[in-house]
């Protein structure tokens, strides 16, 4: 296993794969740094994160090649720069990794965020409240009406597809739930970590969770959303003529769900989106820390590479096991021995 040219074949074998990961890492780093909704669900910061990975995907393929040149030519120089790279970029790699799986981590369970979403609840209304009332739900919600603002008043299809799908695949309308604005209400702003500087209108940052203004919230009947002229207007059932509206039932809704009639089991869609969001950024934290098994291979390779002689540092392997050639047994060369009785007279003559 660690013969030179095994440790040469698991080298190569491994930058290959470092060379995919790194074109992996260049991509998603460029997703997370352009990805708008992602600023503003957890936070303007992720997007020095997404710089680290596009820069750690650009630079990996430099140190695969001194590796590369390190196995190939046998340079322990050259193999010891690679390893010491790969071991500072798998320490930065799994901080990286490690947070992105922290900040995907839902703060709430998902069967209490698909509770809370019902217009009527199940449960105690105090957990909602929390939930509600909690940052990450309102990173969240940002997100929402930056995709919902493209897709209403940019005319933004791509964006409107999407509000669409949330609809259909979480069965569900709007954000949060149906025509109970006074259970979410909130004065709050928005938290100043939450990118706020595109694709929002004025109107939906003036506060976290704002109600209709034309409405009868204190008696409980129509407390409604703003409405969306052109896309939600909803009358009270008194109101034949359709001449007053009192908001939307649904928290910056889009589609054709915006036309059903809201009952008990009505549900808004901030569960079934933060699970949307949360993929984005969760499994690619995971996978980039399970990622980091072939860093510790291709350290250990190359140490183990690095520490073995080199080929022109040991004796060849015909000499350990086989006697020398020599040249005078093998009748090649000839030395001139004088004869006995001339070297005792050469003896004699030196002795007077």
């Amino acid at each position: 296993m660690c013969q030179t040219h095994s440790l040469q074949l698991y080298l190569r074998c491994l930058h290959l794969f470092k060379l995919l990961i790194s074109v992996y890492m260049f991509i998603y780093g460029l997703i997370v740094c352009t990805d708008l909704t992602i600023h503003q669900a957890y936070g303007s910061d992720i997007l020095g994160i997404g710089v680290v990975i596009t820069f750690l995907g650009a630079i990996k393929p430099c140190n695969v090649y001194v590796g590369h040149y390190g196995s190939t030519k046998h340079n322990k120089f050259a193999l010891l720069m690679a390893v010491t790279f790969d071991t500072v970029v798998g320490i930065v790699q799994f901080f990286i990794g490690f947070t992105l799986a922290l900040r995907g981590t839902p703060a709430y369970d998902r069967s209490l965020r698909r509770a809370c979403a019902r217009h009527t609840l199940e449960i105690d209304e105090d957990r909602c409240d929390d939930y509600w009332n909690d940052d990450r739900t309102a990173g969240v919600r940002l997100a929402w009406m930056s995709v919902y603002y493209r897709a209403v008043r940019d005319n933004d299809n791509a964006r409107a597809k999407i509000l669409a799908q949330a609809a259909d695949i979480g069965e569900c309308c709007g954000f949060g739930p149906p025509a109970a604005c006074q259970r979410i209400e909130n004065d709050d702003k928005f938290p100043n970590k939450f990118a706020r500087d595109q694709y929002l209108g004025k109107d939906m940052l003036d506060q976290r969770v704002a109600c209709s203004e034309d409405r009868a919230c204190g008696g409980g009947a129509y407390c409604w959303y703003p409405e969306e002229e052109g896309t939600c207007e909803h009358f009270a059932d008194s109101d034949i003529s359709n001449a007053n509206s009192l908001g939307c039932r649904y928290d910056w809704g889009l589609g054709s769900c915006l036309d059903a009639d809201v009952d008990a089991a009505s549900r808004g869609c901030a569960w079934h989106f933060e699970d949307t969001m949360n993929a984005k950024i969760y499994g690619h934290g995971v996978a980039l820390m399970v990622t980091l098994g072939l860093e510790a291979l291709t350290v250990l390779s190359g140490c183990c590479y690095c520490w073995k002689r080199k080929a022109n540092d040991i004796l060849p392997v015909d000499y350990v096991y086989e006697e020398p050639w020599d040249p005078v047994k093998s009748g090649k060369l000839m030395l001139h021995r004088p004869q006995d009785g001339n070297m005792q007279a050469e003896e004699d003559d030196l002795g007077k």
